[in-house]
């Protein structure tokens, strides 16, 4: 149960243990267990009641099959990207942040609704990343952005993988930059893209702060992208050495490191 995350306090995990068990154990006992177990209180990570646990799980077994289906190419160099966007604006994002006790934390706001997206690309195996800012998410802007990944080697052929949303070009495309193919993710699961640990560092530096414009906003996430631009071992351990690097050396395709 504590695996799992069942309970929220430890009165939940002392209830429980008399309803299911019917053992009436004191609460300060109920901590000293979970500190003997190393529990700790964790924010958990949202999903999608409508996910498909068994979709994600062969997308992440059957990628080299899938870049096998492609028929790519075998004379092309292939670089292997993942993309996603992320909305900012001047609505607040409000975080943790280290204080004393007793003392009350407050972080002033000044909520806008107004919107601008960041278009992001990381290359797996790579290093390399692509970042567009937008004012909007359509399929015009995903174009240009596939445009501008293709454009980083001509000579290559780009493939992307990317969540299945409408504003998404899909393979077939007629549109598409003629060296950009296209792997869509299962829906609602965001767990596969590394992108989202970038916008999660992004957050970070957004969050607690206020800002009087779009531009001004702009400015603190650019200097976060920046450094991942200007460093690629930055990007590799977004990527880490996980199931998109064996995938894609387990198949024929090969992936350029550099």
């Amino acid at each position: 149960m504590v695996a799992r995350g069942q309970w929220r306090r430890a009165l939940d995990a002392q209830r429980w243990l008399q309803k299911e068990h019917g053992l009436d154990v004191a609460l300060t006992t109920v901590y000293k267990y979970l500190g003997k177990s190393e529990a700790r209180l964790k924010v958990p990570r949202p999903s999608h009641a409508r996910k498909d646990e068994k979709a994600a799980e062969t997308f992440k077994k059957e990628l080299a099959a899938r870049l096998k289906t492609l028929e790519l190419e075998p004379s092309r160099p292939v670089r292997l990207w993942v993309v996603d966007e992320l909305r900012y604006g001047l609505q607040p994002v409000t975080r943790r942040v280290w204080s004393l006790k007793g003392e009350r934390v407050v972080v002033e706001v000044d909520p806008c609704f107004e919107w601008g997206y960041v278009y992001g690309a990381l290359q797996v195996a790579g290093g390399g990343c692509e970042f567009f800012y937008s004012p909007t998410v359509n399929l015009e802007c995903s174009n240009i952005f596939l445009k501008q990944i293709a454009a980083r080697d001509p000579n290559a052929t780009h493939v992307v993988i990317w969540d299945g949303a409408g504003f998404h070009q899909r393979d077939t495309a007629p549109d598409l930059p003629p060296n950009i193919r296209l792997i869509i993710l299962p829906p609602y699961s965001p767990e596969l893209n590394p992108v989202e640990k970038l916008w999660d560092i992004v957050k970070d530096a957004l969050c607690n702060k206020l800002f009087d414009s779009l531009e001004e906003a702009q400015q603190t996430i650019t200097s976060t992208l920046q450094e991942y631009w200007n460093d690629a071992s930055r990007v590799f351990r977004l990527i880490g050495h996980n199931w998109l690097l064996s995938q894609a050396n387990s198949s024929y395709v090969i992936i350029i490191p550099v």
